[in-house]
């Protein structure tokens, strides 16, 4: 019998094999991984993709090396799943694959059969070694495989995969000035986090007597992934307080329940809009015990590890059976995890991340998208997709509930539920007697320090009453920019379009896009001067700036804590940071976007937006979406307890209309606003909107003339179909990492008509040959830049 076989590694081809004649036709069934010979004795897993082919053309067919499972990993309907994202994405069926399966069940590396002997050692045999055995002793082991008598010997744990390397100290590090490779080490770990023993020894190959020393002095530490996540939950802040869901949740509870019922046959897809505080949590959580009941599993994703993981404490506090899954687990425990949900079939609640959506759970019932506006739902490098789109496709033909829950729902989200594409249901006030905060804008366009008086004023009074509050700024680091003042220029990242940050306490300027970094001080690139001044702030300036604001002041200074990227670095940093402000051990908090959703403080009665002008005038039409919805956010983090809260908007264009919404804490009206715009200017939703995505080498001389065909046949075909395409525009970060960037965009009224176009375009166009030139096709792009 022959078969089509996806290959999940490069190429990623379908190619077809005989299956070996000592298994018989029914063992061999769709979705079963299995071992396959390629050139020069190579053995790569594949996929089995469809049965009983003909054999195509006059050329030899080699046989399938060895069967990976005794039954299909992977069900029909999951193969289903799979073969419509990559018809949707323009990628082929093993690249789909290979980027969602857990690394170890892509291996052959170490993997053996081993095949039991009474009153004998067992045999093993490697995997490439089983096509050169005899025919007698291949029909013997493939009677004792599908008996249980042999099996594939599951893969030993790869510790260089396992183990990573975490950074301890904070900075600055007490280092000799000459020991300069455990300060590559350090300024390594600081700007990646903690790392696999496989990458550290890839990017550092020849510091182990470095990487040995910073370990002797307790700056640096391996540690096992189990351990880290270990680590992080001691960390976590306490979780919710039990209990009984008040008479709005019970009512949308008894809406929605009926939906998960072991006799329901219908799908149904919800937005659930609640505000800031309203108990969106509790529900979810009433819902899946409801749905487990039924005996139906059940995903909660959320956007962020964090909240993932203090969504699993509160599940775990009312005594719920959860699985975690995220992408920063061990192989082997993802490997564990997604051979539980293929084979067993008990109800389960799995929260995690957008990856957890590809687990082949059996009779799912239930997925709830926490912060469904949020854009980390969106995979936009390698395998692009968008969670909401997978978890309502498998929704769809499980006869699911599909729950999407946010304060700010995405705008096409909400507009999808006015046009009665599906239910909407609101909770609009918080839960207890809390209040939404007090919204006061202030203008700092006459301001030459970062907090206007009115604002050192709430802060100060906060303080005093023993209150908490959080001040946000949408920017890490201590400043922006580094300026020259003999020559006036900035310096910038020579890789990157982008201009070096500040970072004081590391004493570095730092690209936040590709890493590069050069240590201060260090004469300026453009003429060799050591006069420069950081301007504009930073999270890690804010800091300081607080202590300095106390210290001329009869109030005793206050501690702070600081919440952003760089803070949280070394392995349960940002755990520690947010629990020992949730037992207020500090009583500010500095952060960036990280601290604006999924937390609970109820002392904090002050939220300070420092520059909320800060991403509205991004060149991306969800600019002002993106920041009304940061801001409600964070906003939203003020009084959730029984103290009512205040929120300070800081700005230096005060007569914007945008902050009308901002200041009534409306979606309501800011979403009518914001969705007239779209309409005039035709974005989504009343749009198909794609982007294709372009970049090669700067010094590379043919891809530009390659890009600009491509673009000009696209334009001209676009015309043809009566759509519209925008042609070759620069990215608005024209280089990134080396790579000068160029997009084009399609605008159309369904996407059909735009995969069409792509489809056509490229076997026409030699632009895929060029192995410089990278081509990105997003339907529906999050990231304009």
């Amino acid at each position: 019998m022959y078969c089509q076989i996806a290959l999940l590694s490069p190429p990623y081809s379908i190619l077809t094999y005989e299956t070996p004649n000592f298994f018989p036709e029914s063992f061999w069934g769709l979705g079963m991984r299995v071992a396959i010979p390629l050139g020069n004795g190579a053995v790569r897993i594949g996929v089995i993709t469809a049965l009983h082919c003909e054999k195509e053309g006059d050329f030899l067919i080699k046989k399938i090396a060895w069967p990976m499972e005794n039954a299909s990993l992977l069900s029909s309907s999951y193969m289903e799943m799979i073969e419509q994202l990559a018809k949707k994405q323009f990628v082929s069926f093993g690249r789909i694959l290979g980027n969602i399966l857990p690394s170890n069940l892509k291996t052959t590396k170490n993997i053996r059969v081993r095949r039991f002997l009474a009153n004998q050692k067992p045999e093993l045999y490697k995997i490439r070694e089983l096509p050169s055995l005899s025919q007698e002793l291949q029909e013997s082991l493939a009677q004792d495989f599908i008996q249980g008598q042999a099996q594939i010997l599951e893969l030993a744990e790869d510790t260089s995969l396992t183990e990573k390397i975490c950074l301890l100290a904070e900075a600055p590090w007490n280092i000799r000035a000459n020991a300069h490779k455990q300060r590559e080490i350090l300024d390594f770990l600081a700007d990646n986090g903690s790392v696999t023993r496989k990458v550290f020894s890839q990017k550092l190959h020849d510091h182990s007597s470095a990487l040995n020393t910073l370990i002797q002095n307790k700056m640096v530490a391996i540690i096992a992934l189990e351990q880290e996540e270990k680590l992080t939950e001691d960390f976590l802040p306490p979780p919710m307080p039990l209990f009984n869901l008040n008479a709005k949740q019970q009512e949308i509870f008894s809406l929605l329940s009926p939906s998960l019922d072991a006799t329901n046959t219908e799908s149904k897809t919800v937005l659930l809009f609640g505000v800031t505080g309203s108990g969106k949590t509790a529900l979810y959580l009433e819902l899946a015990r409801k749905a487990m009941l039924e005996k139906k599993s059940v995903l909660l994703l959320a956007p962020e590890v964090a909240i993932a993981l203090k969504l699993r404490q509160d599940a775990m506090n009312r005594n719920m059976p959860v699985i975690l899954y995220h992408g920063y687990q061990s192989p082997k425990q993802k490997e564990k995890v997604f051979r539980e949900c293929a084979e067993q079939t008990e109800p389960r609640l799995i929260i995690g991340t957008r990856s957890a959506l590809f687990l082949p759970l059996t009779n799912l019932g239930l997925i709830i998208l926490d912060e469904e506006h949020d854009d980390s739902f969106k995979q936009d490098e390698g395998l692009l997709y968008h969670a909401k789109d997978i978890a309502w496709y498998r929704m769809q033909k499980a006869k699911g509930l599909f729950l999407m829950g946010s304060a700010t729902p995405d705008i096409k989200t909400y507009y999808a539920s006015e046009q009665k594409a599906y239910q909407r249901v609101e909770m609009l006030e918080r839960i207890g007697t809390a209040e939404l905060p007090e919204m006061q804008l202030v203008d700092i366009s006459h301001v030459s320090q970062t907090f206007a008086p009115e604002t050192i004023l709430a802060l100060k009074d906060c303080i005093q009453k023993g209150e908490q509050a959080i001040i946000m700024l949408n920017r890490r680091g201590y400043a922006p920019i580094m300026y020259c003042v003999e020559c006036k220029k900035i310096v910038r990242c020579p890789h990157c379009d982008i201009s070096l940050s500040y970072h004081k306490k590391r004493e570095i300027l730092s690209c936040h896009y590709c890493g590069y970094l050069r240590h201060v001080p260090s004469p300026c690139p453009f003429c060799g001067s050591l006069h420069s001044v950081p301007l504009g702030e930073g999270t890690e300036r804010i800091e300081e700036q607080i202590t300095e604001i106390f210290q001329n002041s009869s109030t005793f200074p206050p501690a702070v804590l600081r919440l952003d990227k760089d803070s949280t670095r070394r392995e349960g940093k940002m755990e520690e940071i947010l629990n020992a402000f949730a037992k207020q051990e500090a009583q500010i908090l500095v952060g960036t976007q990280m601290l604006s959703k999924g937390h609970h403080f109820p002392n904090v009665t002050l939220v300070i937006i420092a520059d909320a002008d800060l991403g509205i005038n991004f060149p991306d039409y969800k600019a002002h979406e993106r920041t009304f919805q940061l801001i409600t956010q964070a906003a939203g983090r003020a009084g959730r307890g029984e103290k009512k809260g205040k929120v300070i908007i800081q700005t230096r264009d005060k007569d914007n209309s945008f902050w009308k919404h901002i200041l009534s804490g409306n979606y309501l009206t800011f979403y009518e606003e914001e969705i007239l715009a779209r309409q005039k200017r035709l974005y989504p939703p009343f749009i198909k909107l794609a982007l294709i995505r372009c970049s090669y080498p700067k010094d590379n001389k043919n891809a530009p003339q390659i890009w600009e065909e491509f673009t000009r046949t696209l334009r001209k075909k676009a015309s043809e179909l009566g759509i519209r395409a925008t042609g070759s525009i620069p990215a608005p970060i024209t280089m990134l990492q080396g790579r000068l960037r160029f997009q084009c965009f399609i605008k159309a009224s369904n996407w059909n008509v735009i995969r069409s176009l792509y489809a056509s375009t490229l076997p026409k166009q030699n632009i895929l040959q060029n192995n410089d030139i990278r081509l990105h096709f997003d339907l529906d792009p999050v990231n304009m830049l």
